[in-house]
């Protein structure tokens, strides 16, 4: 004969299976937003540090140009005040320069007493002597004594001599011209 069960133990088992598994479903789900938030906020904190750092970094690098374009404008200023020292030096070397080279001149005329000046131009550095001599050799040892013993005058040339008669005395008129350079004092 045939059982039959009208018991409804294996459909509430069903159920309670069923109920079993939505709960478990749930559970997971909720323990999968859990750990997906808690990633999200793991992950925002992270991005909030960088955003940190890189906001303290632009600052750091505006900081540095700022610096840069001082040191910049300093190096400017301390390349124009150079400048300036260079050109008061020059301008003291050449203040004193022609008395110093005057004076060379003077000392050397007065080594060679046979030689006078009669004209002395200047111009643009560029120096014209020009006087008297008794002999070509005391001309010579004129233009000589420039050349070696003078700092003061640079690429000294013998440009003219001619024969003069003064007060029934021949004499040698000469011209030398010659660089001048004051700052060599």
């Amino acid at each position: 004969m045939l059982r039959i069960n009208l018991l409804p133990t294996k459909a509430s088992k069903k159920q309670a299976n069923a109920k079993n598994e939505l709960y478990m479903v749930v559970a997971s789900f909720l323990v999968l937003i859990i750990v997906l938030y808690g990633a999200y906020w793991y992950q925002g904190r992270e991005v909030d540090t960088l955003e940190g750092r890189i906001a303290t970094a632009t600052a750091e690098v505006a900081a540095l140009k700022k610096d840069v374009v001082r040191v910049e404008e300093f190096k400017k200023k301390a390349a124009t005040l150079e400048q300036k020292l260079q050109v008061i030096d020059k301008l003291k070397k050449q203040k004193v320069g022609p008395a110093h080279m005057l004076d060379d001149l003077a000392t050397i005329l007065t080594d060679e007493p046979k030689v006078w000046l009669t004209r002395i131009a200047e111009v643009n550095g560029a120096m014209t002597l020009e006087g008297e001599a008794m002999e070509h050799s005391n001309i010579s040892d004129f233009q000589l004594a420039l050349q070696r013993r003078s700092k003061f005058f640079r690429e000294v040339k013998l440009e003219l001599v001619e024969t003069k008669t003064r007060d029934g005395v021949s004499l040698l008129a000469w011209r030398i011209t010659c660089q001048a350079d004051y700052a060599a004092g």
